[in-house]
């Protein structure tokens, strides 16, 4: 019996022993399903993720370029080919009240992360007050090549030895002139030419009076500070300085520049008066396509020439270079320097604006181009630029010249390009103010003279 009951007990023992192993074994069975189908959201949720579309970084670009002028066909095709970035760009006017904005939105922190400044003096006020970030490293590593591939006039970007901006466009100061005009009047179109020259021509060139008079010559009254550029064709892009600290304005070259506008406009009557230019509001697009100007040394009128919906005119612009003081020594051209584009200290991406930066270098800045504006970038061929500048405005510009001129010195020629700070907006008033009261007669020429080199001496002393 006893036997019996431990048999039975063993019995029943083993089976519960073999459902306990079923039951683990079908706990291990339906564990794994759990664990797959627990997975299964996070992977999905994970391939949702990545399947969402991902938020751009929104950088803020501002210039002083019209939108229409080549910025906003710029932007749209970078906007296009981006998944990751997108670049809007604000216009502000390049003036003391447009730049006053700019610097005031840099200090706030917000709202800008690139931005073009078109001065010396202002872009070292931007790097030295933080405004504008030091961009050495950024361009090591995604522009290694800048400094080769923009030439000499990289040297105008840089601030105590660090790289604070890009140039990424150059000025070719030149004189744009109606090859009609010089035609009907006998006059070949120089290649080369001093200031003398360039007066003589101007009177040749000026004809009738009153309302219906031509000028030989025209000169823009925002620009007065202009009738320094033959000077700088001797002296360099450093002239208003002297290396014992003093101001240079009693050198020779810069009085007898002062004296040719002083003569043409007071004596001469080849270019208007600056008081009646001011009175009337001349504007260089204006008496240069109208044919009241036989040419200007407005070369940013490009833009307008290639415009003849709104300025009608049949007749063929070629370009010539600015007169030299003299035939010796080694011709600088005045310019270079252009648009210099800095990246904000604030922006939260940095690295970011350095990848539109370059691709603005090598291949947008051709919208600009367009429009008048030349690429710093070397990488580009002078065919290229040539093609794009002038597309469907080849009738209207003598393509030699043009070359020669308009883009000759970006490549091959030499560039006064003032690298010099000390007191510069201080000089610079200078410059306009006394130049203006001499061109309006209130002085006469060595008067100016002599009040630029007493103030100017003053503003450097202090600027120590």
């Amino acid at each position: 019996m006893n036997r019996a009951l431990r048999i039975v007990a063993i019995c029943l023992a083993l089976l519960m022993l073999s459902g306990l192993f079923t039951a683990c074994g079908s706990a291990n069975k339906n564990k794994e399903p759990e664990e797959t189908t627990n997975e299964t959201p996070a992977t999905n949720a994970q391939e949702n993720k990545s399947e969402a579309p991902k938020e751009k970084v929104k950088l803020t670009f501002w210039g002083g370029v019209p939108e229409e002028s080549g910025p906003k066909e710029l932007v749209d095709e970078y906007n296009q080919s981006q998944d990751e970035i997108i670049v809007e760009y604000v216009r502000f006017v390049n003036d003391d009240a447009g730049n006053l904005k700019l610097d005031t939105t840099l200090m706030s922190g917000e709202g800008v992360d690139l931005f073009v400044t078109y001065t010396r003096d202002r872009l070292v006020t931007r790097a030295r007050n933080g405004s504008a970030v030091d961009m050495t490293d950024l361009i090591a590593k995604y522009y290694p090549d800048y400094e080769k591939d923009v030439g000499p006039i990289a040297d105008f970007t840089k601030v105590d030895g660090k790289i604070y901006g890009i140039e990424n466009t150059i000025q070719a100061k030149c004189y744009t002139v109606n090859m009609k005009m010089f035609q009907e009047n006998n006059i070949e179109i120089p290649k080369e030419w001093t200031i003398e020259e360039y007066r003589e021509i101007a009177k040749k060139l000026t004809k009738g009076s009153g309302d219906d008079k031509v000028y030989g010559s025209f000169i823009f009254d925002g620009d007065w500070y202009k009738w320094l550029n033959p000077a700088y064709t001797k002296l360099g892009g450093n002239l208003l300085w002297k290396e014992d600290g003093t101001s240079n304005f009693d050198a020779p070259e810069i009085k007898q520049a002062l004296q040719l506008y002083y003569d043409m406009s007071m004596v001469d009557g080849s270019i208007p008066k600056l008081a009646e230019t001011k009175t009337k509001k001349l504007s260089p697009q204006v008496m240069f396509l109208t044919e009241k100007a036989a040419m200007t040394d407005a070369q940013w009128i490009f833009r307008y020439i290639k415009d003849t919906n709104t300025y009608p005119h049949d007749f063929v612009t070629a370009f010539v270079p600015f007169p030299s003081m003299d035939k010796e020594g080694e011709y600088l051209c005045p310019g270079g320097n252009g648009d210099v584009i800095s990246i904000s200290s604030k922006s939260k991406y940095p690295e970011e604006a350095m990848k539109f930066l370059v691709w603005h270098q090598k291949q947008g800045v051709l919208h600009m181009a367009k429009y008048g504006r030349i690429p710093a970038s070397l990488s580009i061929p002078k065919e290229k630029i040539s093609s794009v500048m002038l597309e469907g405005a080849e009738h209207l510009f003598d393509k030699e010249s043009f070359e020669e001129v308009f883009l000759g010195a970006r490549f091959g020629g030499k560039y006064a390009v003032q690298l010099e700070t000390r007191a510069a907006p201080e000089l610079a008033k200078i410059v306009t103010e006394e130049g203006e009261r001499a061109l309006l007669g209130e002085i006469n020429v060595d008067e100016a003279i002599a009040n630029m080199k007493r103030r100017g001496d003053e503003a450097l002393k202090n600027a120590k």
